[in-house]
């Protein structure tokens, strides 16, 4: 279907139709629940291919890298999940090397993992601590960027709300602790705020530099 759509995205534009013509019921023996890694995957190759057509008009030709990288960089989180290890470095090495900026891309970070990371069962923040230690090794990435997008990834968890407010703390602080940048940014210093409510504001200056100390960045 999805192959099939885009073909028909050539022929003739589509139109919204705000009217209810079909259902369709999603259960555990369903490709699109209990395949969804490889479904991913699929979609990948799929997306590869249309983007080789000659008939593209170039307005579509120009988002062939970004939008196959991160659906490779999609199927790589998926797959890491549920233990595949191997397919995921491969698909991570696929996304970069379609576009080595994946790693600084905000809606890779923002749509696809931080969505995914917080609908697990496990700890989000560990979840997704564990799978850049995985994509760190993965591709030839420099420690620095891995940091960088990491943080990214943390701060997106506390800003779209993981399960708890601990999580949500822990998820801010480790995105300070990976970019001491990300102290400045509004949503974050939120979650540090609730969380510290309790303590004095001296304490409270007190915590906040110890958090960029170790996070490399330097407090006047």
């Amino acid at each position: 279907d999805y192959d099939l759509w885009f073909r028909l995205g050539l022929i003739s534009p589509a139109v919204y139709v705000p009217e209810l013509w079909a259902l369709y019921r999603l259960h555990s023996r369903s490709k699109t629940v209990s395949m969804l890694p490889n479904l991913v995957a699929d979609s990948a190759r799929i997306l590869e291919r249309f983007f080789l057509r000659a008939d593209l008009p170039p307005e579509l030709r120009c988002l062939g890298d970004r939008t196959v990288a991160r659906t490779h960089g999609w199927a790589s989180a998926l797959h890491w999940v549920v233990g595949d290890v191997p397919t995921s470095r491969f698909h991570f090495r696929e996304a970069m090397s379609r576009f080595p900026g994946l790693l600084d891309d905000a809606v890779f970070h923002q749509k696809i993992l931080a969505s995914w990371f917080r609908n697990q069962d496990r700890d989000p923040v560990q979840v997704a601590s564990d799978f850049f230690q995985v994509i760190a090794s993965s591709a030839p990435v420099s420690r620095a960027t891995v940091r960088r997008s990491s943080a990214r990834a943390f701060a997106a968890l506390a800003a779209t709300g993981c399960r708890g407010k601990k999580a949500r703390l822990r998820a801010a602080v480790q995105a300070v602790l990976n970019d001491g940048r990300w102290i400045w940014k509004k949503h974050i210093l939120l979650v540090l705020i609730e969380s510290w409510v309790g303590s004095t504001a001296w304490e409270y200056l007190r915590r906040v530099k110890r958090l960029l100390t170790s996070g490399g960045a330097h407090v006047c």
